[in-house]
């Protein structure tokens, strides 16, 4: 599934949400994330084979293993399909509520102008999720919330909407998400990396102090909160459009039991996961 607006008969290039970047400080290959083993392992040997300047079939026998090897570890798999559900909906989303919109304000187009815009933002922290930033994942998703304040703020204003502060508005929102205040406190702390923070990213030893790069236990809980963002992007987009069919239905108070089956399958799974990776302290430097 391709992002909302994006044809899928002209689209020849994956975006870098789509791909996984595989190879060396040589070479370096972009294949998409949904490729078999088989392709993989193919796409390897022939970036070796070039480099090396041998034949595509003598150098998957000799330096490239099995496909078995390039099969996704059964522990990413949560992982990977909960990005893949960020997408599904928010373009679900988007597909029910902005395709026939009929007559509108002003103000109501401009709000769903930025609803629409803001699926690019929900590709960003995909991509800076997948990467393991989480520092730049908290600024993204913290301009999810203001965003989607900001549009419900506005689609009903008959003032000057331009000089509402999407800061402002997060109490407006909260009147139908009331548990969007606390997280968009808690992705204001990590945004602006306040100094308590730095706990976050260094570790210190008696011989040594260690600055963390990329901490996956942090995507992971990154992962999860982007997840309840998509649920909660698909009810603002519901409420502003209240005639089309619920995507997600979480209801005026989000929570597991409201959420689709689909849905909460997906969230468990990933929350799972990131019990998982937080056990195991899995961590690059």
């Amino acid at each position: 599934m391709t992002w909302w607006g994006v044809n899928e008969g002209t689209k020849v290039i994956p975006g870098y949400d789509e791909i996984d970047v595989v190879g060396g400080e040589m070479w370096a290959l972009g294949i998409p994330d949904t490729a078999s083993p088989e392709f993989r392992r193919n796409a390897v040997g022939a970036a070796v084979a070039s480099v090396v300047g041998l034949r595509v079939d003598y150098a998957l026998k000799r330096y490239v293993g099995p496909a078995e090897q390039y099969a996704l570890p059964e522990v990413d798999k949560p992982f990977r399909a909960g990005l893949r559900e960020v997408r599904r909906v928010v373009v679900a989303a988007l597909a029910s509520t902005m395709t026939n919109r009929g007559s509108q304000t002003e103000a109501a187009f401009v709000a769903d102008s930025a609803m629409i815009r803001l699926q690019n933002t929900f590709r960003g922290a995909v991509i800076l999720i997948k990467s393991h930033l989480h520092f730049e994942t908290s600024a993204l998703l913290r301009l999810i919330v203001e965003q989607m304040a900001w549009a419900w703020a506005i689609h009903r204003y008959e003032g000057d909407y331009w000089e509402l502060e999407p800061q402002g508005c997060i109490r407006q929102l909260k009147i139908i998400l009331p548990d969007i205040g606390r997280m968009y406190g808690q992705l204001s702390e990590s945004a602006h990396v306040i100094p308590p923070t730095t706990l976050r990213y260094i570790r210190s030893s008696p011989d040594k102090i260690t600055v963390y790069f990329a901490v996956p236990s942090q995507s992971a809980q990154d992962l999860l909160t982007l997840l309840r963002l998509a649920a909660d992007f698909a009810s603002v987009c519901e409420r502003l459009h209240p005639e089309s069919p619920a995507v997600v239905r979480p209801g005026k108070s989000p929570n597991l039991r409201e959420w689709s089956d689909e849905f909460r399958a997906v969230y468990e799974s990933v929350a799972e996961w990131a019990a998982y990776v937080e056990a195991n302290s899995l961590s690059s430097t």
